[in-house]
């Protein structure tokens, strides 16, 4: 399993993703349920990347990461980046990644995926589901759960932001629960998600099988993904 956590970003290439465009057609979700708790990500949560197999890279070396990166159980070998590109702390398995900054950390590396798994699967059975259309470009959402009523989430510039509510409450959780099969999340280039009102980035959950974020627009929140990230 792969994640990356995004909490206020702006980065070069890897996470500069993201403005806005043009026709806003709005869907609002007002429908009335129990308040979420966020998804615990408990050991996992300082990480901004933390992948299973087979590797982490960058192409161009030319992004700044936020938070820790950790590769588990697949070989440190397959963390392809460098140590200025990482504030946090770059943990492998073994005594392979890059130097000097890599740290050998086994044991809190299978803890860090043993709770990703944890929240994968606790994020993947909230309910009550509100299936929300496959376009989210150009949606306003309040606080809940939503499913895709296709195999996909996009987001596309053309259809405007997606523009997340948090109605003055900032403990507001959103969570995304994309089909099991399928690509999951589609994030066009220059496309946007807003957070008004309160909503918080650390409170928006993405349960996918896997992601796809392309260039120059903004992004927000924890993709939790089966399979693949890909960030362009």
């Amino acid at each position: 399993m792969h994640t990356l956590t995004y909490r206020s970003f702006s980065l070069i290439t890897l996470l500069t993703i993201f403005s806005l465009s043009a026709i806003l057609v709005t869907f609002t979700s007002q429908v009335a349920h129990a308040a979420q708790a966020p998804v615990n990500l408990r050991m996992a949560s300082p990480f901004a990347i933390l992948s299973g197999t087979p590797n982490i890279s960058d192409a161009g070396n030319a992004s700044v990461i936020h938070g820790n990166v950790g590769l588990s159980p697949a070989s440190g070998a397959g963390i392809a980046l460098t140590c200025s590109q990482v504030t946090g702390t770059i943990y492998s398995v073994d005594a392979t990644g890059p130097l000097p900054c890599r740290v050998t950390n086994g044991p809190l590396l299978l803890t860090a995926k043993n709770n990703l798994t944890t929240a994968y699967l606790d994020a993947a059975g909230r309910t009550p589901l509100t299936t929300i259309p496959t376009e989210l470009g150009g949606t306003t959402l309040v606080a809940g759960v939503y499913d895709s009523s296709s195999t996909t989430f996009n987001i596309t510039s053309g259809a405007g932001p997606l523009v997340l509510n948090g109605q003055n409450d900032p403990s507001s959780v959103f969570i995304f629960q994309a089909p099991f099969s399928g690509t999951g999340l589609n994030v066009g280039s220059a496309s946007t998600i807003s957070l008004i009102n309160g909503a918080q980035a650390c409170n928006v959950f993405w349960r996918v099988d896997t992601a796809s974020i392309n260039t120059t627009g903004t992004f927000v929140g924890t993709v939790l993904a089966l399979n693949s990230i890909s960030v362009a």
